[in-house]
Formats: C-alpha cells, structure tokens, sequence
C-alpha cells in the first residue's frame, strides 16, 4: 500500500500491510454504502502508520511539495531546514488535524475521501482543516525570521 510504502521502513512495511488486512478482514462489515474499499483500506493504513514514522515522511512530502526542484540554488541543508520547520508546525497541531492536513495538502485528497477514510462527516473534514491552516497560520507568524 502506497500510504504506508511513505510513512514506514521498508523493513516494517510486509508486516504492517498484513495487519492492515487482517483488520479490514475484522472490521469489512463496517462497509458503509458509499465508501470504497480502498478508502476504507486507506483509513486502517492511516490508523496503524501513524504509530510508525508519520512524522517523517509527512516532512519528506513536505519538502518535496514545498521547495521547487528546480531551482538550483536550493541546496540539501535549506531541504533540511524547510522540512524540520514543516515537521515542528505539523507536531503542533492535534493529531486529527494533522492528519487531515496530510490527506489533504500532501496526499491531494478531497474531503469526501477523507472524511470516507476516517469516518467522520465532511463538514467535519473542513472544520478541522480550517483551524489546522488558522493555527499553521499563527504559528508561521510568530515564529522568528
């Protein structure tokens, strides 16, 4: 699974795929109409990866998005730095929002999906994404230059 593929070692992932599996064959009739099995899959694998290294690949995403490729004069420490301000910002704020903020901004999901992944209504999707940017917002203001 590609979410996990980010958020784990490589050496962790056969065996957290399997749990994910295991849980989906658990849980599958929770199934709501509506919600496709790869958002559900998606929504288990979001759960049990964030325990294993979210963190960092949400600051290599970061980075990636972030700071263009293409300037050459970017070099690998300006990355670094770029990625651990993004990674204090993002621990900053609730895990629900960061998560959200993650699926949204990093993965390109659109509120349905996530909030079909996570069980949740998408109005609570856009709240939640509203104050996470609000607090990034804060946070990004006060921080020093």
């Amino acid at each position: 699974m590609n979410v996990l593929r980010h958020q784990v070692r490589e050496s962790e992932l056969d065996d957290l795929c399997q749990e994910v599996f295991l849980t989906f064959a658990q849980v599958a009739n929770r199934l709501r109409p509506g919600v496709t099995v790869r958002a559900f899959l998606v929504g288990i694998a979001a759960k049990k990866g964030k325990k294993s290294g979210v963190m960092e690949w949400m600051r290599a995403r970061l980075i990636d998005r972030n700071v263009s490729k293409e300037e050459p004069t970017t070099s690998p420490q300006l990355r670094v730095d770029a990625g651990r301000d993004a990674e204090k910002l993002l621990s900053k704020l609730p895990e629900e929002w960061r998560t959200i903020v993650v699926l949204n901004v990093v993965e390109g999901w659109t509120a349905e999906e996530i909030a079909a992944s996570l069980g949740v209504s998408p109005n609570t999707v856009f709240t939640r994404l509203h104050r996470a940017r609000q607090k990034i917002r804060e946070l990004s203001e006060g921080a020093p230059s």
